[in-house]
């Protein structure tokens, strides 16, 4: 195990070290804690943290800044991301970037453990199909959740791919 965490770049600490690191300093509100589509450490040909649609592909095309998107073809589930933590209560940003076919839609739903506590819907349209636009949406995430899912769907039927990328769930929004 060892071995395999210093191979990929994982440090490796002792239990103080770790609390430390976890506790002991003040937390950036604004760090995105989406996992990144781009990383799969363990080699399973799927990112780490998040579970792609069954008809989803990860791609290089990606806008600058990013090194890979998610391929999703018509009316199915892109990604979902469950028990998401290291989010921050209050105002957050959920946002990503897409590109594909004009009227292409992709709609986020981000609940807590707890459907009660917290349902949040967010629904992006694609304006135009040749340039990568970048959509965001505030949710309030309440003092009781902890943590989330983030289930990214699209929702549209149109027959080229949309493409998705950059994804990013981080506080500060405005509260």
């Amino acid at each position: 195990m060892l071995k395999w965490c210093r191979a990929n770049d994982i440090p490796v600490r002792t239990y103080s070290e770790w609390a430390e690191i976890l506790y002991g300093r003040p937390t950036d509100p604004t760090v995105n804690v989406f996992p990144d589509i781009a990383t799969d450490l363990n080699g399973d040909g799927s990112p780490d943290g998040l579970s792609l649609g069954s008809e989803t592909r990860i791609v290089e095309e990606a806008p600058e800044g990013s090194t890979a998107s998610l391929a999703v073809p018509g009316n199915c589930q892109a990604c979902i991301v469950r028990d998401l933590g290291g989010i921050e209560k209050g105002g957050n940003t959920f946002s990503l970037r897409m590109r594909g076919p004009a009227g292409g839609k992709v709609q986020a739903r981000l609940t807590s453990r707890d459907a009660k506590i917290m349902t949040e819907w967010l629904t992006f349209e694609q304006a135009v199909g040749t340039a990568w636009q970048t959509f965001a949406g505030d949710v309030m995430i309440p003092a009781k959740v902890s943590t989330i899912t983030i289930d990214i769907r699209r929702r549209d039927r149109a027959e080229a791919d949309l493409l998705i990328s950059s994804i990013s769930f981080a506080g500060g929004a405005s509260e």
